[in-house]
This record gives structure tokens, sequence and C-alpha cells, in this order.
């Protein structure tokens, strides 16, 4: 962890920042080695170009910071006194009173307030790129507990699909699901959608109490976590009996996605993935019916960068992870949507978690 901050510490350099004020919790993962979730309570780790980062959190995470993280500098204030002074000391020690200080995009007012109240001579700028930079390129540890991940959520959408039967609910299938993956030791279970019928024609759709007919789609799209990283898998399965109109809204995707993984290589930009899995779907006559991107960047957050839209200008290259899902959606009759989660490699693309893709009438 120590080292992600130094490696930090020089992007910031090279862009002229006096420091970084750090608060989500996949970032405070990343560079400090602990999953703090603030909440109301200001908690930073401040990351200085010139000196050593130092935490600066509520007296109720400060053990935890002090057994768990690298970064030495631990310092913690009290709900009854508040952060102010200890954030005006971190500041002044750390020599970033002046100057242009990074956050997140993210940061709440409150935290931006309490900074500046303590420094008003600094000047705030959007540096969230400066973590993503290094956070896009994954290590073999972070790739050995997404591929993890990967395996339990599959196992888990799987009890999923032994559950589906005619009058069984998306929230009892999906109850299913949850259960597996947490005995399978997966933490977070933050999306767990099981969409049955025209309910899968909602890409975020929710799961309810709505029942599984005869010749319904279900769609099952489900995300969870292992040491903090993500898997995000969907699959999608049909009931009692196949129709022409979802067997080939099935088979344009699962061509539309297939066109889009073959094409993974380093040096490819991302957004044509996007457009490989665009070209398939519109010419099937569905392009009007794929409303998402065909992927995102997957880690420590199960939404990060890149953003595999046509427009993506980001060269691909070894270590790099995201989602490849293309999906069609007819409203008020069905949806078909097929994830996997991929890794650039020195050759190509591997996955890292996928579900068996064969049309599958239960």
């Amino acid at each position: 962890m120590s080292l992600r901050a130094r490696r930090l510490k020089k992007v910031l350099a090279e862009k002229g920042l006096t420091g970084m004020a750090v608060s989500s919790t996949s970032n405070m993962l990343y560079l400090a080695g602990i999953p703090i979730q603030s909440f109301e309570r200001f908690a930073a780790l401040l990351v200085p170009t010139d000196s050593e980062p130092a935490l600066v959190l509520p007296e109720l995470e400060a053990e935890k910071a002090r057994e768990q993280s690298d970064i030495k500098d631990v310092r913690s204030y009290s709900d009854e006194s508040g952060p102010s002074e200890v954030i005006a000391r971190a500041l002044t020690d750390l020599k970033i009173t002046h100057g242009r200080l990074g956050v997140e995009r993210t940061l709440p007012f409150d935290f931006c307030s309490k900074i500046l109240k303590a420094a008003p001579n600094l000047k705030m700028e959007d540096a969230t790129g400066a973590v993503m930079e290094l956070r896009l390129k994954k290590e073999p540890q972070e790739l050995s507990f997404m591929k993890k991940a990967g395996q339990i959520v599959e196992k888990g959408i799987q009890a999923g699909v032994d559950s589906i039967e005619v009058g069984a609910t998306e929230l009892q299938i999906g109850f299913e699901i949850e259960k597996e993956i947490r005995m399978l030791g997966g933490e977070k279970v933050p999306f767990n959608a099981v969409l049955a019928g025209g309910n899968a024609a909602l890409p975020h759709g929710e799961s309810s109490e709505s029942k599984v007919r005869k010749g319904d789609c279900v769609l099952m799209d489900v995300s969870a976590t292992y040491h903090g990283y993500y898997a995000d898998l969907s699959r999608t399965v049909f009931v009692g009996e196949i129709s022409s109109t979802q067997r080939r809204v099935y088979e344009t995707v699962l061509a539309a996605q297939t066109a889009a993984i073959s094409s993974i290589r380093p040096g490819v930009v991302a957004g044509s993935l996007d457009r490989k899995a665009r070209a398939v779907i519109s010419k099937a006559g569905f392009g009007d019916r794929f409303i998402h991107r065909t992927g995102h960047g997957l880690g420590l957050d199960v939404h990060e960068d890149p953003s595999i839209t046509s427009a993506c200008p980001l060269v691909l290259q070894p270590g790099m992870t995201f989602t490849v899902e293309p999906g069609i959606y007819l409203p008020g009759k069905l949806g078909v949507r097929i994830e996997d989660d991929l890794l650039v490699t020195d050759e190509g693309g591997t996955t890292l978690g996928r579900c068996d893709k064969e049309i599958l009438v239960l």
C-alpha cells in the first residue's frame, strides 16, 4: 500500500499538485489498505507530494487503521471535538496549506469545506484520474481476488438457475443466489437483480415478488466482492419453452459479445469493442434496443474506468479489466444480456469470470 501511495505522489508531482485528499472507500482500500466508510464523519487520506501521507479518521476507525494499514501517521478525533483542529494540524505538518490540492470528484461538499476552512489558501481541483491511472492495470494479487470473485458469482448464479421454476418469485431466486455467494466467501452483494419476462427489459430493474411464468426469459445480473474486488456477471435463461423471437435475440446478443471479446488485445482502442458489438446488433435490426454501453471497468469498484463506449479513446494494455455485456431489450416482452469479466493479456483477452452461454430452456 505504501508503494502505491509513493506512485501516486509521483503522478501528483507531475501534475503540479501540492497533494491529494482521498476519501472514497475504494481508493482508501487501494492506497491505505483499509475499507473506511466515512458516512457523515470526516475521513481522508492526505497524500502530500513532498512528505509522507497521513490518515485523518474518526476515533472509532483509528485502531483498525493502526493495525491494518501501511500508513503509519494516523490522526484521530472524537465525535465531541470534531475534526477541524486535526485537519488543520495535519495540513500544516504535511505542508499542503498552499497551492493546488487534488481531490476526488466524489469528495463530499462538507469535507471540502472543512479542508478549505483549515487552509483557505488552497485551491482544489479534480484529480480523480490520478488514482485511476494507477488502478487501471491490475497487479497479480488483485487479479487473483477478481478471479475468485468471478468463480463465486458464477456458482451463485448457477444456484439461482437451479431454483428457477414456474411460480417462483424473482426475490426467491435472488435469495438462493445470495445465500450461495455468502456460503462461498463472498462479501458484499450490492447488486443481485433477477428479472423475469417483461421485467427483464429494464436493464437496471429491481427484483420483485413477480412470479416466473412458462415462456419467460429470466435475466440474472449479479455482482459480489472477494477481498474487496468485484465480479459482475449476467446470464439469461428461458422457462418451459423458447420462442423464435427469444432465440433470435439471444443468438444476436451472444454473437455481439463474441465479436467484442474476440477483438480484445493490447493496442486496440477500447471504443472499438463497443462498435463491434453494436454493429452485430444493428445488423440484426435491434440497434435501437441496445440502450447502454458494451462494458465498464471492474476492480475495487463495480463501475470504474474504462467506460466501454464507442467514444472511449483508451488504448487497451495488459492488466486492464472490464466487463463485456451487450444486451437487447424489448419493452414489456423480454430482455437478454450476457456479461463476462475480461482481462487484457499480452496475447489478447481472457475471462476472469463467465457463465455458461449455451441457450438454456429449463
